[in-house]
């Protein structure tokens, strides 16, 4: 088993578009580009389950600020089908809620990932 903590930063982006079509009201746009990076701290622990197959979970969180607070977490199922050839598949939720020109703004994602890796 191996364990791993560490620490780093996350950088978001965001240019948002609001349009209330005029209806009783009349039409309002809003508008916001905003970038911002928050600090944060991870912990990773990769299992061996046996000579081909292991399990990686990975949780981090940031922000650490007034207004601004970023989490997620990862777990991954990884088999060796070739010398230094990896697939990987697994889960992740990401989640952030920062306040951009004086509103909040809340995002989340989650959803099923796949991939193929090479490691050296």
């Amino acid at each position: 088993m191996q364990v791993d903590v560490g620490a780093g930063l996350r950088w978001f982006s965001t240019d948002t578009r609001l349009t209330l079509q005029p209806g009783t009201s009349p039409q309002e746009v809003r508008s916001t580009d905003q970038s911002w990076v928050d600090p944060l701290i991870a912990a990773r622990i990769r299992v061996p389950l046996s000579d081909r197959w292991n399990f990686m979970g990975m949780v981090d969180y940031g922000g650490f600020r007034s207004g601004s607070k970023t989490w997620q977490v990862l777990a991954t199922v990884e088999y060796s089908f070739a010398n230094n050839w990896n697939v990987v598949g697994g889960y992740r939720y990401i989640s952030f809620d920062h306040e951009v020109d004086n509103g909040d703004y809340s995002f989340s994602q989650s959803g099923p990932l796949l991939g193929v890796t090479y490691e050296f």
